[in-house]
């Protein structure tokens, strides 16, 4: 009897206007543990529907109040220095011509009707993200870098691919195929070798913010291989962790290459 007595004091359109109440207060928490009580003791009342409504409202408020706080929290990369040169032991980069597109471009060499390259072509729902990478080094044989992609979740960065490293261009298509050498491709000949370096990434991450990260350490290691077209090549572990945060930039780590979608 008391129980029912307290529900008959406190009927189901009063718990209804206490719910809208908080709501316009934007006390959320109080809002919603009016709603469970109101479908807790009256779960056939008229007054079930609006309350749901409500509910929805707050849920929806409280994502986008989350959302302005992770996107206040990245506007923190936005103050980031954005280079396109960096120096890593003996080797100087430079990045340049960035293309976002369905392709990634690269060994490019003549051929007598003009020329001719290798291409890849992204998935759909995906593009190439794509830098020419120009190395100078006072090494005859050094490792060089690579790029990585990070979304730009709140305060911190989360990784999802590096760059694929490919050269640039040959003289010949005979020294494509490796049948003879091409002296600009080796830095035991000439100080600058020109690189091209892509990822694919999926068109939903590139429509969110984002960073292109450059690693200050020279990770890809020159391979070959003989029946391989170009027989050499680079590749190796870039060693990119899963998440970054700003003082991983601050330390000197690692440097921003390009920042996008920051408002």
């Amino acid at each position: 009897m008391d129980k029912q007595i307290k529900l008959l004091q406190f009927p189901a359109n009063d718990r209804l206007n206490e719910i809208k109440k908080h709501f316009e207060a934007e006390e959320f928490h109080k809002a919603l543990s009016a709603i469970r009580e109101l479908k807790e003791y009256f779960p056939k009342s008229a007054e079930i529907s609006q309350a749901n409504e409500i509910a929805d409202a707050i849920n929806k408020k409280k994502a986008a109040i989350e959302a302005e706080k992770q996107r206040i929290k990245a506007l923190g990369y936005k103050a980031l220095p954005v280079v396109q040169k960096a120096v890593i032991g003996a080797n100087t980069i430079i990045f340049s011509n960035c293309k976002i597109g369905p392709k990634f471009v690269h060994d490019v060499y003549p051929t007598y009707t003009g020329s001719s390259c290798f291409e890849h072509t992204a998935d759909k729902g995906s593009k190439y993200i794509s830098f020419n990478m120009d190395v100078t080094s006072t090494d005859k044989d050094p490792n060089i870098p690579t790029l990585a992609f990070y979304s730009i979740n709140g305060s911190s960065l989360a990784y999802r691919d590096y760059f694929w490293v490919q050269f640039a261009r040959w003289d010949k298509y005979g020294s494509y195929l490796g049948n003879e050498p091409d002296l600009k491709n080796d830095f035991s000949k000439v100080n600058t070798v020109k690189f091209r370096v892509g990822v694919e990434i999926e068109d939903d991450y590139l429509k969110k913010p984002y960073i292109i990260v450059l690693k200050k350490a020279n990770t890809m290691v020159r391979k070959y291989e003989r029946f391989k077209n170009p027989p050499v090549y680079y590749e190796g572990d870039a060693g990119y962790p899963g998440v970054l945060d700003i003082d991983d930039f601050n330390n000197g780590n690692y440097v921003a290459i390009r920042i996008e979608n920051l408002k």
